[in-house]
């Protein structure tokens, strides 16, 4: 595994213990296993060395709005395909309460592919979907391997891309984001996060800039505007900060922002739409 690929198992180790809090976002039975001993030590490390052992709060609410606005669609639509680039060690398909009939598509890095599909093998884990997974570099062209796989471009459909971007340079996101375009019929959604430029290159984010190379990790891709960046793929998109009243869940400790301040590192998640 990369180091882009192991932050999916640092990823399912937060998820893991905020699946074991008494006061839990979400309920992810497998993220335990998923992490394994690699994704607990990446937190420890990270979290050691960036802040005293404090816990991210980002990340189980950025779990948590996603999980709300995928199902919050799902019930007001007909919607029956969901997408989820680099899908990572994502559980969704196994512990959402996703109707038979949907179809679930993830993708990722194959050898990341082969590696969850075992873990969960090794379970017994049954999807409450139809679940389809494509190994591909998503930076090329992965179009035709989920058509062949059974999606459908002629019907809408829901894309998540979560924690995703950040990781890829700008002619890579705009590569990913054209393809879906291209797949995305009319009444698509597409949620995703997204970070500002300065957490790219301002002064704010060093010490984070810094942690995240020793394992080989950088942050690639920031905007200040995520709505006009998505308009030019054809997307309708809002985006809220982490602690707005859409997305605290009495979680977030910090302030809010504000848009205009721009030397200031924001994190948005957004949700956009296609007409």
């Amino acid at each position: 595994m990369d180091p882009v690929a192991d932050t999916s198992r640092y990823t399912a180790a937060v998820r893991a213990r905020e699946s074991e809090r008494p006061d839990r976002l979400f309920f992810d039975p497998y993220a335990r296993t998923l992490a394994g001993d690699i994704g607990f030590t990446i937190m420890r490390n990270l979290e050691q060395e960036h802040g005293s052992g404090i816990e991210n709060p980002f990340l189980p609410i950025r779990t948590k709005y996603f999980d709300d606005f995928l199902m919050r669609i799902l019930q007001h639509t007909t919607i029956d395909q969901i997408v989820i680039l680099a899908a990572g060690m994502d559980a969704r398909a196994y512990r959402l309460p996703l109707l038979s009939h949907y179809k679930l598509f993830e993708l990722d890095r194959p050898e990341l592919i082969a590696l969850k599909n075992q873990i969960l093998s090794n379970e017994h884990a049954i999807p409450y979907c139809d679940r389809y997974t494509i190994g591909a570099d998503l930076s090329k062209e992965w179009e035709r391997q989920l058509i062949e796989a059974g999606f459908h471009p002629e019907k809408p459909a829901i894309w998540l891309a979560e924690g995703f971007f950040v990781y890829l340079k700008q002619p890579s996101v705009e590569h990913v984001l054209k393809q879906v375009e291209r797949l995305s019929a009319s009444g698509s959604w597409l949620g995703a996060d997204l970070i500002s430029e300065a957490f790219i290159n301002g002064p704010w984010a060093e010490k984070d800039r810094t942690y995240l190379k020793k394992y080989g990790l950088s942050w690639e891709f920031g905007t200040d505007e995520p709505e006009r960046f998505l308009k030019r793929f054809g997307w309708d998109a809002q985006a809220v900060q982490p602690g707005s009243y859409e997305a605290d869940y009495g979680r977030w400790p910090f302030p809010i922002i504000p848009r205009e301040l721009t030397d200031f590192p924001k994190t948005f998640l957004v949700t956009a739409y296609k007409k």
